[in-house]
């Protein structure tokens, strides 16, 4: 747990007295471990709201003038309460590229011109435009909606308006949506 200096510190920035609390009761420190780089360990995942692209987010908890209880990144609050500040013109990036992390070891800083370039580098680019197949449609078909689409999105690499909208039948059209996923056994 975090000290109370650390608390003083969030608290001068804007944040509520329970953003420790709120936050540390959303984290689950038993996520995957990245395929790319393993030697990282496990990913510490937000099993809270998550926004656009799969980011966690928080509200400050606190009115910000204009903006009351103005939603934070998760991944830059857990770099303010394990690092301190976020220098101007830098974003808090992730060493294992899985959006809803925040473990602080799987962060660095950097800017938005090495932001693409870790991107291009790890080849991001192409996966993040990159489609289900038809099995692995299939297979999210059969499941249905018996999993939230944030934890299908994680689990097969896209965001979750793919998986709504493979769901919704917005996309996909051409698969048989009758045909199970998993052929049956011939008796």
């Amino acid at each position: 747990m975090q000290t109370s200096d650390t608390l003083d510190r969030l608290i001068s920035q804007g944040f509520s007295k329970t953003i420790l609390t709120r936050f540390w009761s959303k984290v689950n420190k038993d996520g995957p471990i990245p395929e790319h780089c393993p030697e990282l360990g496990p990913c510490w995942i937000w099993t809270g709201y998550l926004a656009k692209k799969g980011y966690g987010s928080i509200s400050s908890g606190r009115s910000q003038g204009e903006h009351p209880f103005k939603p934070i990144n998760v991944h830059r609050v857990s770099w303010l309460i394990h690092y301190a500040e976020i220098p101007e013109g830098l974003s808090v990036l992730h060493h294992c590229d899985n959006p809803p992390c925040v473990r602080p070891d799987h962060l660095f800083l950097g800017t938005p011109h090495e932001n693409t370039q870790d991107m291009m580098r790890k080849g991001r680019h192409i996966r993040a435009m990159a489609k289900l197949t038809d099995e692995m449609a299939l297979e999210i078909l059969s499941i249905g909606r018996t999993i939230p689409a944030s934890i299908l999105a994680q689990r097969y690499n896209v965001i979750p308006r793919t998986i709504r909208n493979l769901l919704n039948e917005k996309t996909y059209g051409h698969i048989n949506r009758e045909t199970p996923a998993i052929s049956p056994t011939p008796q």
